[in-house]
């Protein structure tokens, strides 16, 4: 299991590109909107692809996509680290998203091949708390990388990582040949077929992914502005920045570990709605930040983030995962990945379009009035969780979406 949550890391690690956005926005002369790129790129290019690659993996097995995965992501890796135009690390970051699906999307497919049917929440958590725990590394490495050797610094030290667990998925002990010939006989379908039979057969299937969209979507604020606050309004070095993240990242973790003492003691849509909601006031809290905001209050929004964030994304993977059939164990996991990484492409398209909209201060070396700043960032800190209560409060209303009825058998 150690192996493919090392391999399926390219993805969170990536939070440590979010810590050298400063630094790619002066070396590449951008404004604060033009740096949205290297995050829309690589995730068009990723989410695009996750749900094909994770069919694909039930027809042709889920261990041989992982390696194409990685052996491709190695290269993406490297043609970013070196690219000398702006343009060609765009090109890097769209190769480097087709990886990321090809790995992404069969890794939770894997793990649960590891384990009973009867463990797949503990299964699941314990992935998204490894797939949390890069996330929490992620931004202390990109503060140390991109200090030590400037943005490329965050590529060059993923490489030999990636190299590493391509290298031990010879250790793993899993039968590719018996995957493969279950998958043929019993996979009949593509992605969009299954989904949208199980969508037919279950009226709340449609909603709960909107669930995660909107929670995605309003919670991309932090890693996408969280940053430039620490940088250019607390004047933080960005190793502090990625400490600050880490801790958000590290609330994730222990809130992926906890998810399943909940889902023990109450059912798992109750605990997917009420953590969606302490993930989203959280994160109205830090609108309530300032040049002079207490360290215990922007540690306690970004940690209690963290926490909601973390065990919904380990009920809602559940819910999806019980929903579909066992055949398609690779859609269910791609599927998960597919609506975070919808919400996250809309949300650094809207977050920092409205961002923009309240700076029109803004310099020509994309550095903002400390006024205008912070009256665009507590702006996006207020609309993107008033659209996620919106969602929890209109859905509460679908009778049997989360608070099942126990009559039910």
């Amino acid at each position: 299991m150690a192996v493919i949550c090392l391999g399926a890391s390219i993805a969170p690690l990536d939070f440590s590109v979010n810590i050298a956005f400063p630094a790619m926005t002066q070396a590449f002369s951008l404004d604060t909107q033009g740096i949205r790129w290297v995050a829309i790129c690589y995730m068009l290019s990723y989410g695009g692809l996750m749900l094909l690659f994770g069919s694909i993996g039930d027809r042709v097995g889920h261990l041989k996509i992982f390696r194409w995965g990685l052996m491709l992501g190695a290269l993406a890796f490297l043609l970013c680290a070196v690219a000398p135009s702006f343009r060609l690390l765009l090109v890097g970051r769209v190769i480097q998203g087709v990886a990321t699906a090809l790995t992404v999307s069969c890794a939770p497919a894997l793990v649960l091949r590891l384990f009973a049917d009867h463990r797949r929440t503990w299964a699941l958590s314990r992935f998204g708390a490894y797939f949390a725990l890069a996330a929490a590394i992620a931004p202390v490495m990109g503060g140390l990388m991109t200090g030590l050797m400037g943005w490329p610094g965050v590529y060059w030290f993923r490489i030999p990582l990636i190299v590493f667990a391509w290298f031990s998925l010879r250790y793993v002990n899993l039968s590719e040949h018996d995957d493969e010939t279950r998958q043929r006989h019993d996979v009949n379908f593509s992605a969009w077929s299954v989904l949208s039979q199980v969508a037919s057969q279950n009226n709340n299937f449609l909603w709960i992914n909107i669930s995660s969209f909107v929670v995605q979507w309003s919670v991309f604020t932090v890693p996408l502005l969280v940053p430039y606050f620490c940088v250019q309004q607390l004047g933080w070095t960005y190793l502090q920045c990625g400490l600050l993240l880490g801790l958000w990242a590290s609330g994730t973790v222990a809130g992926s570990f906890l998810a399943p003492r909940f889902t023990q003691a109450t059912k798992v849509e109750l605990v997917a709605y009420l953590s969606a909601w302490i993930t989203s006031l959280s994160v109205c809290s830090i609108a309530l930040w300032s040049q002079d905001a207490s360290i215990l209050l922007i540690g306690g929004s970004l940690l209690s983030c963290g926490l909601g964030l973390g065990v919904y994304q380990v009920a809602y993977a559940d819910l999806v995962v019980a929903a579909l059939p066992r055949s398609s164990r690779g859609v269910a996991g791609s599927l998960t990945q597919v609506t975070r990484t919808i919400g996250v492409i809309v949300g650094a398209f809207t977050w920092l379009w409205i961002f923009s909209q309240l700076l029109p201060e803004t310099k020509s070396d994309g550095h903002d009035s400390p006024q205008a700043f912070m009256l665009g960032f507590r702006a996006v800190f207020l609309i993107s969780p008033a659209f996620a209560v919106a969602f929890l409060a209109i859905s509460a209303l679908k009778p049997g979406l989360w608070f099942k009825e126990e009559a039910a058998s």
